[in-house]
């Protein structure tokens, strides 16, 4: 249905389950589908189409440069066919909150891509002309174009909107993201077969759970590609919203590149110092002699990669498109919901609130953290603190308990020197009790052998926003890739990596754990239901550096070591979730 909505190995611990019904699951609320509200003009890019007068979103469009959006085409149809009367919305993030940033604009033409087929949705692409041109600045202005050429499959890509929450629920008034990896037309044809054409590309996980919905439609799905974002789908259809092995279904731009400038040149990014173009990557310009529409043009003229000869643009990449507008933060995450990740505890003395290392509840009794955090540790002098979220407030949630330590447990083969075997566990003086509200529940141990790598994997704590920076006060969250043993060899060289670590990060950097998140877990779905812990914060170089990502200590290759300490104690089975 179209987008548009009209108005080393070990063996598996062996649980007690007697007093919880799981392991692994997190408390998170339904968004679109599956994301969380930005930043306040976060992604710039992002324009709503809405009825005029009011603020009823009915479909999403991206900044092409000060006189054109890119839509797609079943919206501009949508728009014909109903005779909506409709506007251009740019610069909003809470559609019923007007802000200063905001600009509201006519439609004066629609121009849907000629090849369109309502039928098939093939070439569900349009641009619309504004009755008069917006002011681009650092809260409105365009994402880059994308390469030529280049498929972006396996990238991880950003998809925005105020687009339902859930399939067939309501939509939000705030500003929704959602993270959804780009995957091969190939694989994306094993759900929807030959309904995929080449103008197309696909976006979301095999699980489902993330997606785009209705109201999302010819709305940004933007890639971080090096230093920029840039845009590589419009959002087109889909087999309902984020059912697993039905992922999302965009309008791939880099077919439409030369389309895209030819139907466009009355318009300007005037970013760049009275620069005139509508192409709003000013480092890469179309070939000026492809001038008829045809949805597989590709070609682009490499040879033109000469900046603008403005001062102000010096760094023209950032000034002109494809910058994100957002804080800092553990680093390059997202503040987490209260208790969303109940196996979270931090580390912190006794006399004090302030976490300086993490951990993570496996059993009622047991906290899995980092040697190298409690090589200082007395049980007599430092806790753990269970339930917590903003840890500047003492009595934010009544789940909060700070519990003291009978026992440390260093690996003995840990090594500080080359951090090999870096992993511990705390058992707790007083057991936890698991309730059924989930705010203080274990997180699932992993399977063992498997390597886990190349899967999108979620790191949390109350670390450093950047390296040598400040700790924020609520428990963040951030979405990394992990890679293999032998890429992240590459990096750090020639025995650094062992095979008891693993290593998650971008290849361009920005988004890592860093200090203070030391001893946090690093989770993966191990289902439908559950998270599994397959990592430690352990080490690294600096923080969210593309050169270095971050290396964690390996959960499974240490589930025989813990099964020994775990046996007279509580788990919970992920085979009881949702039973």
């Amino acid at each position: 249905m179209l987008y548009f909505s009209g108005g080393s190995s070990g063996t598996t611990v062996e649980p007690n389950t007697s007093q919880c019904a799981s392991c692994g699951t997190v408390n998170r609320v339904e968004r679109i589908v599956g994301g969380q509200n930005t930043q306040v003009n976060e992604y710039p890019w992002q324009a709503a189409l809405v009825v005029a007068g009011t603020n009823t979103v009915f479909c999403g469009a991206s900044v092409y440069n000060d006189l054109y959006v890119i839509t797609a085409a079943h919206c501009g149809v949508a728009i014909e066919q109903y005779n909506i009367k409709a506007e251009v919305l740019v610069g909003a993030h809470n559609v019923k909150s007007p802000s200063s940033a905001q600009q509201r604009v006519a439609v004066a033409q629609i121009i849907n891509h000629e090849s369109y087929d309502d039928n098939t949705l093939d070439n569900d692409i349009a641009v619309l002309k504004l009755a008069r041109r917006i002011t681009l600045s650092d809260f409105v202005k365009p994402a880059c174009l994308p390469t030529a050429g280049k498929t972006y499959s396996g990238m991880t890509a950003v998809v925005t909107g105020w687009g339902a929450l859930k399939e067939g629920g309501r939509q939000p008034s705030v500003l929704q993201e959602v993270e959804v990896p780009v995957i091969s037309n190939q694989k994306c044809r094993e759900s929807y077969g030959s309904d995929v054409t080449g103008n197309m590309l696909c976006a979301g996980y095999d699980r489902g759970g993330k997606d785009s919905c209705q109201g999302d439609s010819g709305g940004p799905l933007a890639v971080q590609d090096g230093a920029r974002w840039v845009l590589v789908g419009v959002v087109s259809w889909g087999n309902g919203c984020a059912r697993p092995g039905n992922p999302g279904v965009y309008a791939r731009v880099t077919e439409y590149l030369g389309w895209l400038d030819s139907k466009t040149r009355q318009g300007d990014n005037n970013l760049c110092s009275g620069q005139t173009t509508s192409n709003p990557n000013p480092a890469i310009t179309p070939n000026p002699a492809i001038t008829t529409p045809n949805p597989v043009i590709t070609t682009l003229n490499p040879a033109n990669t000469t900046p603008p000869p403005s001062n102000k643009c010096s760094e023209y990449i950032n000034d002109s498109c494809g910058l994100v507008n957002r804080a800092d933060r553990i680093v390059g995450g997202v503040e987490t919901s209260v208790h969303e990740y109940p196996w979270q505890v931090a580390l912190t003395d006794k006399n004090s609130r302030r976490p300086f290392c993490d951990g993570s509840v496996i059993a009622d009794r047991w906290i899995l953290t980092a040697a190298h955090c409690v090589g200082r540790w007395s049980v007599s002098d430092d806790v753990v603190v269970v339930g917590e979220h903003k840890w500047t407030i003492s009595t934010e949630t009544t789940a909060t308990k700070r519990r003291a330590i009978a026992q440390v447990v260093v690996h003995p083969e840990y090594n500080k020197n080359t951090m090999n075997n870096d992993i511990a566990l705390l058992r707790l003086a007083e057991p936890l009790v698991f309730q059924s509200d989930n705010k203080v529940a274990p997180v699932c141990l992993p399977p063992p052998s498997q390597l886990f790598a190349n899967v999108q994997a979620t790191v949390t704590g109350w670390g450093t926003l950047k390296s040598g920076g400040n700790q924020p006060p609520s428990l963040n969250e951030v979405t990394v890739p992990t890679m293999t043993n032998a890429r992240c060899s590459q990096k750090y060289g020639p025995g650094e990596i062992t095979n008891n670590m693993i290593c998650a990060g971008l290849e361009q950097g920005g988004k890592d754990s860093c200090q203070g998140d030391s001893g946090g877990p690093l989770v993966t779905p191990g289902g439908d239901s559950h998270m599994v812990q397959i990592g430690v914060v352990s080490w690294g170089y600096g923080c969210a550096d593309g050169r270095y990502p971050g290396v964690y200590t390996r959960v499974n290759n240490y589930l025989d070591w813990m099964a020994g300490y775990l046996a007279d104690s509580t788990t919970c089975s992920p085979a009881a979730v949702g039973r």
